[in-house]
């Protein structure tokens, strides 16, 4: 009696799970297609929006480098023209002009500069010279405040043997104010290059400009012009290539990112129609 009540009941359990797994299929089968949906979200996480957030990171930074070197690569669009010849400083000085308009970041020759306040390299030992390494030499020109980097050997100023030196009365104002000595304007500095603001001035030469500042506190030295001699249009291709570089490079993640977008439109415009 008892083995039929427990064979009855095991009957009766097995006929009630099988009504009950009867009853839950459908909704077994949509939790299994919502859970697939769920899977394909979180596992295959779509990558579109990561894309389009590095195509825009790399676009920034190009941008960012085009407008750091925007002055460099315009210089260098100046290459094969030939330089604005400004005059003889010396000259336009004697004749009574007291300012020039200098147009930043072009390429000039520029003659009778007065060499003062020089500031030669520092020197080394011989054994320690460079023949090959660049020595850059400043020094101001304090007609029209004009701050010059230059490569090539200062004037050398002739001697006199303690005789009288003849000062022009265009000068005297010059050697009050204590910037030239009379020895200053028997020598003159010319060349050709590159002519810039103070504010555009090179990382190299901002040393340069800062001890102009404290030798000069009198004097709005940011207001002056940096004569670069010896720097040419053709110096500077390599930021033609850095331009080039940085019109090319955000083209592949700009790429990507549209692709990525055209799949994902497609998507989702195949399982609305599914």
């Amino acid at each position: 009696m008892a083995e039929s009540d427990k064979e009855t009941r095991k009957a009766q359990l097995e006929e009630l799970f099988g009504q009950w797994d009867a009853r839950s299929q459908p909704d077994q089968q949509g939790q299994f297609a919502e859970l697939d949906e769920s899977e394909d979200g979180f596992y295959k996480p779509d990558t579109t929006r990561w894309r389009g957030l590095f195509a825009l990171l790399v676009i920034f930074v190009s941008a960012y480098v085009m407008y750091e070197t925007r002055n460099e690569f315009n210089y260098w669009l100046q290459d094969g023209s030939k330089p604005v010849n400004l005059g003889d400083l010396k000259e336009q000085w004697k004749d009574g002009q007291r300012d020039i308009t200098f147009e930043n970041n072009s390429y000039v020759s520029i003659s009778g500069m007065l060499v003062t306040r020089a500031m030669e390299p520092v020197k080394k030992a011989d054994e320690e010279v460079d023949s090959e390494r660049k020595a850059n030499r400043y020094f101001l020109c304090p007609l029209f405040n004009l701050l010059v980097r230059t490569e090539q050997p200062f004037p050398e100023a002739p001697g006199h043997a303690g005789a009288t030196i003849a000062i022009e009365p265009e000068f005297l104002e010059l050697i009050q104010d204590r910037l030239v000595f009379p020895e200053n304007l028997e020598t003159t500095f010319s060349g050709e290059g590159r002519l810039v603001r103070i504010a555009d001035v090179p990382r190299s030469a901002r040393t340069a400009v800062d001890t102009f500042k404290k030798t000069l506190p009198h004097r709005d030295i940011d207001s002056f012009y940096m004569f670069l001699d010896g720097d040419m249009p053709s110096d500077y291709s390599h930021y033609a290539i850095l331009w080039g570089a940085a019109i090319v490079v955000p083209l592949l993640p700009l790429f990507l990112f549209v692709r990525a977008w055209s799949r994902r439109r497609r998507g989702r415009a195949v399982s609305h129609r599914g």
